[in-house]
């Protein structure tokens, strides 16, 4: 007997919006709102939980931060769309917490 209920795991991509500054690539800062960063159908939500967009999403983040920049301090600054692998697993187990079947009456319907 399988402990488990249906399951769902796999690996997807996701992606963040990167510049350069020196050497080193840091992360475009973003606001953590679904309504901002508008994710994609599948997979958007296992992307939203762990801080990563769709290709699309980090893209346009990229292009606006660049031309954000350019426009208001008027320098040019080198962006880029960083791929991650996401893997996951996830589960539901059912948890027994009553030995005996609970008694459903009508009364007071």
């Amino acid at each position: 007997m399988n402990e488990y209920c249906p399951t769902l795991a796999g690996i997807v991509c996701g992606y963040k919006a990167e510049y350069k500054i020196g050497k080193d690539w840091k992360n475009i800062p973003t606001i953590a709102d679904k309504d901002f960063i508008p994710y994609p159908h599948f997979e958007g939500g296992i992307l939203s939980t762990i801080g990563l967009q769709g290709y699309n999403q980090s893209k346009a983040i990229a292009h606006w931060y660049a031309a954000t920049i350019e426009h208001t301090k008027g320098k040019i600054v080198k962006v880029r769309v960083q791929e991650y692998e996401i893997t996951f697993d996830i589960k539901a187990k059912k948890i027994i917490k009553f030995k005996q079947p609970i008694k459903i009456t009508n009364k007071g319907v």
